[in-house]
């Protein structure tokens, strides 16, 4: 009989069967590894799913609902098991893009774009740093350091601060499109988006 091997990642641990060995030789039946690996999983798409509730930054949000719709995939959870829908999961998302067309809005009206823009990254390397601590992955590693280099570069080199009011608009236009929302839904009306993106 052909060798057959099967990995299921369990609690951070990697369970072998080899053919030729009986479930005889394990303390778990292969069923019961198969439950915990599942209940593993919920237990991560949920704290990933009151994340994306708590959290008002578009890249958090979208993080934790790409999470949940991959583990939801790949591990056959259904929306009901995790407490939520397709409905609200697009609508988190939605939310976010409303935020980040807010945030993008407020950075155009803004005079002083450098104390907000060090702001910004002081919060993006707090909450990404605890998010990679609590479960160390690339995603949340790459955005820290990113955020990190940004904060130290706006600290120790100020004048490489150039995102103009345009280029805050336009990310504005793009987060109201991407949400459907109209310009009245953030606070303000097409012609100063248009008076900022002159």
């Amino acid at each position: 009989m052909a060798e057959t091997v099967r990995f299921l990642h369990l609690n951070n641990k990697i369970i072998i069967k080899k053919g030729g060995i009986t479930m005889d030789s394990f303390t778990e039946s292969l069923e019961d590894i198969e439950r915990e690996d599942r209940e593993w999983w919920l237990k991560m798409a949920r704290w990933d799913l009151e994340s994306a509730r708590e959290q008002k930054d578009y890249m958090d949000v979208s993080g934790d609902v790409k999470n949940i719709r991959s583990w939801a995939e790949s591990k056959s959870l259904s929306f009901v098991d995790l407490g939520t829908s397709e409905e609200e999961l697009t609508q988190l998302v939605q939310t976010g893009y409303k935020s980040e067309a807010r945030m993008n809005l407020e950075w155009a009206r803004d005079t002083h774009g450098w104390s907000r823009r060090l702001h910004f990254y002081v919060r993006g390397v707090r909450n990404v740093s605890q998010c990679f601590l609590k479960e160390p992955n690339f995603h949340d590693l790459k955005w820290f350091l990113h955020d990190l280099k940004w904060f130290l570069t706006t600290i120790f080199c100020p004048w490489t601060w150039c995102h103009t009011r345009q280029h805050y608009i336009a990310h504005t236009r793009e987060y109201l499109a991407k949400a459907n929302l109209f310009p009245s839904d953030i606070g303000t009306d097409e012609a100063e988006l248009v008076q900022l993106g002159s």
